[in-house]
C-alpha cells in the first residue's frame, strides 16, 4: 500500500490532523494456501530503506494463525495501522510503501493458477467515507463497503488482479524391475552445473517465522513410487520452467542412481523422470542409504559383540584346572 496523499493536513493555524483508518484485507484461497503467519511489518521508503514498525503501531488481531475470518472458499487475513503508525506513514516521504510479508505454503494443485488479489480500506483526512479499493479493479469501489473482513473475493473476472501460476515435477522411482520404490529422496537444482557438484539446490524460501531458516527443498517417494515438487516457480509467460532433479539418499538395499535428471516443471500430472535403482541387499555388502548404514553398523556391533564372547570363552578354557 503506497502512502497516501492526504493521510496528512495541517490547517492554517498549524492544527494537524491524519488519516482515520489505513487497513487491508487479504483473501487466502484456503484450496491453494497454507496461512504460516506474517513476518514483521515495514515501510519501504523509495530509496529502499527499511523502517520496522513496532508492535504498537498496527492492529494484528485479524493475522494470527488460527484467527482469520473464514468466507466461503477463502480465510481472510486483516492488518489495521493504529493511530501511532499511521503518524509514523504520514512523516515518511511520498512514494513509500506499507509492506507486511505474509508466509504461506502452496498446496498440491494441478491448476497451479491462483488468483491474488488484496482490498485496502482508506479514510484520509480530504473525505469523510471510507474508500474501498480492490487490487482486480482500477477504479475505487462504488458500492462504499466498510468491512474490512469483507473483501471483494477473486474471481477469473478479475482482470487487473495479479495471477500467480506454479508448476510440478513427478519423479517415479522403482527398481531394475520396473517395481515401485518407496522411501527415495531426491532434490531439485536450477541448473545442470550445480545438480552434478550437489551445490545450491532449490530452497524452501523464506518464511514468516523468522526463526525459521530457509532449507533445501526435497521429495520422497511414496508407496507407488511417486516423488512430487509442487509450487515450483516458472516463467510466468510460458507457464513453466525447467530444473534438474538428483536422487540424495537411497532407501535400504538400494544404490543411489547417480544420474541428473533434467525435468520441466509445468501444470500437469505426467511423469516427468523414471529414476531406477539397483537392488543391494545383503549378502551383497555395503549397502546404501541411511537405514542400510544403519544395518552395517548393528551387524559390525554383533560382529564384534559375538567376537568378544569368543575370546572369554577361550580365556575360560585356557584357564581350566588340568587334572
Amino acid at each position: 500500500m503506497t502512502r497516501p496523499a492526504d493521510i496528512k493536513a495541517t490547517d492554517d493555524n498549524g492544527n494537524i490532523t491524519y488519516a482515520k483508518e489505513v487497513a487491508f484485507s487479504d483473501p487466502l484461497v484456503t484450496s491453494n494456501l497454507k496461512y504460516l503467519g506474517y513476518n514483521t511489518p515495514y515501510f519501504k521508503e523509495p530509496d529502499g530503506t527499511k523502517i520496522n514498525l513496532d508492535t504498537s503501531d498496527y492492529d494484528d488481531s485479524g493475522a494470527q494463525l488460527n484467527s482469520l475470518v473464514t468466507d466461503g472458499k477463502y480465510s481472510v487475513l486483516t492488518f489495521k495501522l493504529k493511530a501511532a503508525g499511521i503518524q509514523k506513514f504520514a512523516a515518511e516521504p511520498a512514494g513509500t510503501k506499507l509492506t507486511v510479508p505474509i508466509g504461506t505454503t502452496v498446496n498440491p494443485d494441478v491448476t497451479g493458477k491462483i488468483i491474488n488479489t488484496f482490498d485496502t480500506f482508506y479514510q484520509g483526512t480530504a473525505t469523510n467515507t471510507i474508500i474501498h479499493e480492490h487490487s482486480g479493479t482500477t477504479d475505487p469501489l462504488k458500492d462504499g463497503a466498510r468491512d474490512v473482513d469483507k473483501p471483494v473475493l477473486p474471481t477469473n473476472a478479475d482482470t487487473g488482479a495479479p495471477v500467480i501460476y506454479t508448476g510440478n515435477v513427478d519423479i517415479h522411482k522403482t527398481n531394475e524391475n520396473g517395481n515401485n520404490v518407496a522411501h527415495a529422496t531426491f532434490k531439485l537444482y536450477n541448473s545442470k552445473t550445480d545438480a552434478e557438484a550437489g551445490k545450491n539446490p532449490v530452497q524452501t524460501g523464506p518464511s514468516a517465522d523468522p526463526s525459521v531458516p530457509d532449507h533445501d527443498l526435497t521429495a520422497v517417494s511414496n508407496a507407488q513410487g511417486i516423488a512430487e515438487f509442487t509450487g515450483l516457480k516458472v516463467d510466468p509467460t510460458t507457464q513453466q520452467q525447467t530444473y534438474w532433479v538428483v536422487e540424495t539418499d537411497a532407501p535400504v538395499g538400494y544404490d543411489l542412481n547417480g544420474q541428473v535428471f533434467e525435468v520441466t516443471a509445468k501444470r500437469d500430472t505426467t511423469v516427468d523422470a523414471t529414476v531406477k535403482d539397483h537392488d543391494n541387499v545383503l549378502p551383497n555388502l555395503p549397502l546404501t542409504g541411511r537405514d542400510g548404514r544403519l544395518l552395517l553398523y548393528e551387524v559390525a556391533a554383533l560382529l564384534i559383540g559375538t567376537g568378544g564372547l569368543g575370546v572369554i570363552f577361550m580365556k575360560r578354557r585356557h584357564a581350566a584346572p588340568t587334572k
